[in-house]
């Protein structure tokens, strides 16, 4: 070995410990993001805008500021640190009212927590000391890690380091993805990922590029890129009223998945309007797409009718 190539030997690791994730936040013992307890890593920044969204604080990259007024208790604690005299702590969730570090140093001085920095930036080797905390609950469980988002591609080389070093320590390791991404991204990820978790939201690509800002065309052909690749996949379809809660739009992917040799399960999730309150914090009332709740007696009929078409449907 050259003298060059031992002095990298040597470097790699270091500068492969500090790549650095950008995360809204890292949720113990979850119990829905794959088998067993798992460590649930949310990363920030997502190329898709579906409009039943219900974490909008994952779309932007950039690092924002929540207000949650039924947190804040009116003390003005914030006030000094402002620049101006007509100061309201929601103005910090409002476009160009304050720089992004005016608005940090403002929230810091928020105890009640009304004011939040909404994403922080963590090392590989950061991380990884949070998630073997939860070994043990892994191991018994048959859990592990899952990076969700937002759409964790979009940071492909934090999740790579973050899965390798996982499954150098024998972690299970599993991926929410849209898939709307590069095949070869898709490919070197899938080097490391034991399982990827992946929505099919609607099969008509321009209903879907209307609903989700883009086609379904790039998605579709990672998935059935993951199924060659002998990759297991769960296979979800968020249901949502007036969009595709109807048979005609779900038979068409319950047919297709059921034809994967890899996967796992297929299921539909009911939609929820939890998020909103998100958009009201983080000053996005505008984003806000109103839907109706599905009723339980028509979920449960399109359950049944998807069971039909396909083999490795589950029930929810």
């Amino acid at each position: 070995m050259c003298y060059f190539s031992r002095i990298w030997s040597v470097l790699y690791p270091i500068f492969v410990n500090r790549i650095m994730g950008r995360i809204t936040q890292i949720q113990s013992m979850s119990l829905h993001d794959g088998p067993g307890i798992r460590t649930t890593v949310f990363t920030k920044g997502c190329n898709m805008r579906c409009a039943w969204c219900h974490n909008p604080e994952t779309w932007s990259s950039k690092l924002q500021i929540q207000f949650l007024k039924n947190k804040c208790i009116d003390c003005k604690a914030c006030y000094p640190s402002a620049t101006t005299s007509d100061f309201t702590p929601s103005l910090l969730v409002r476009p160009n009212q304050y720089s992004i570090s005016e608005s940090i140093t403002i929230a810091e001085s928020c105890y009640t927590g009304a004011l939040e920095v909404v994403g922080k930036d963590v090392y590989v080797d950061e991380l990884l000391k949070t998630i073997e905390k939860d070994r043990e609950f892994f191991d018994e469980s048959g859990g592990g890690i899952t990076i969700s988002g937002g759409e964790p591609l979009l940071q492909a080389e934090f999740v790579i380091e973050v899965f390798k070093k996982c499954k150098q320590k024998g972690i299970h390791t599993a991926i929410e993805s849209n898939l709307h991404s590069n095949s070869e991204i898709v490919k070197k990820v899938a080097e490391y990922t034991d399982l990827f978790m992946v929505d099919i939201k609607l099969w008509d690509s321009e209903k879907h590029k209307k609903w989700t800002g883009l086609g379904n065309e790039l998605v579709l052909e990672n998935i059935k890129l993951l199924n060659v690749l002998g990759k297991k996949l769960m296979i979800r379809t968020p249901v949502v009223p007036g969009v595709n809660d109807n048979v005609e739009e779900l038979s068409s992917i319950a047919k297709f998945v059921n034809e994967l040799d890899c996967l796992e399960t297929y299921e539909l999730l009911p939609y929820h309007s939890l998020g909103n309150g998100k958009y009201i914090a983080l000053g996005m009332e505008n984003e806000i797409t109103k839907f109706d709740q599905i009723s339980k007696s028509h979920f449960d009929y399109l359950q049944d009718e998807m069971a039909l078409l396909c083999k490795k449907f589950k029930k929810n």
